[in-house]
């Protein structure tokens, strides 16, 4: 099935990222820029612009495939094969239903971190070859002392590095083996030097974004990075006193922060 785009001259967007990346900043600019984001956005304290039903979509893709995890982000991640495997199976309406829909109010844009993994069943229904990509990305010391710190999860930082891998070389693979070059916006970019970074997807787009979307969208600080080395070092303790705690088998009632999932902080 083609895509259409003939009711504007923007392309359509994919976003892939590990997640924890700052990309919810990025599809916010998007937003603004005319990109159809969905009836609903997924909310979780804060909007997402994440396609309610896209991500409804992908976690019932993740579940078909075998891997009952609530995020694509756990170990051992989800399964290539057994997702392009879905494309072949009956009862597809919904998804082509979906895809329908999106064409219907293009140009859209797609952002899920479930996508790095997905991707490979929804090429296999419809054809991308007029979308174009970005990949988001943030350095890695800065997404994980954030979900220590503010998001209350204790992941252990060895760990996490080899969540944030998984889904790079999943997104690295389907960009290779479709031929395709994405966009790079770095997190750390976009917040320190908006400008360019604006300049760059207005160039690769055909966008007219500006530096009062930017404000609109992001609230933060432009004068540095939002955690220190000394964070990184606070949070690698919080785990060690953490799984210490664990292992002497003291447990505490799960608040909501600590069930937040890494896509959603």
């Amino acid at each position: 099935m083609k895509e259409s785009n003939s009711s504007s001259i923007l392309p359509n967007v994919v976003i892939l990222t590990s997640g924890l990346s700052g990309s919810s900043v990025l599809a916010g600019l998007l937003g603004r820029a005319g990109y159809w984001l969905g009836h609903e956005t997924k909310k979780i304290g804060y909007d997402t612009y994440e396609n309610s039903e896209l991500v409804d979509l992908n976690r019932k893709i993740l579940e078909d495939s075998g891997f009952f995890h609530e995020d694509a982000g756990d170990l051992p991640p989800p399964s290539i094969p057994s997702i392009q495997a879905l494309a072949n199976s009956e009862g597809l309406e919904g998804f082509r239903g979906f895809l329908r829909e999106c064409s219907e109010n293009a140009p859209w844009l797609w952002k899920d971190p479930r996508l790095s993994y997905t991707m490979f069943f929804w090429n296999r229904i419809h054809d991308f070859s007029s979308s174009k990509f970005i990949l988001a990305t943030r350095d890695s010391r800065q997404a994980w002392t954030g979900l220590v710190l503010r998001g209350k999860l204790n992941m252990p930082w060895k760990d996490y590095l080899e969540i944030e891998g998984n889904d790079d070389a999943a997104a690295t693979r389907f960009l290779r083996d479709h031929s395709i070059r994405p966009h790079t916006v770095a997190f750390e970019d976009l917040i320190l030097r908006p400008e360019e970074v604006i300049e760059g997807l207005n160039g690769f787009l055909g966008t007219s974004i500006t530096m009062s979307d930017f404000r609109a969208i992001y609230r933060g600080s432009t004068e540095g990075l939002r955690w220190s080395r000394t964070d990184f070092f606070r949070a690698r303790a919080k785990v060690a006193i953490a799984a210490r705690v664990l292992r002497r088998g003291v447990t505490f009632p799960q608040t909501d922060s600590q069930a937040m999932t890494r896509s959603n902080v």
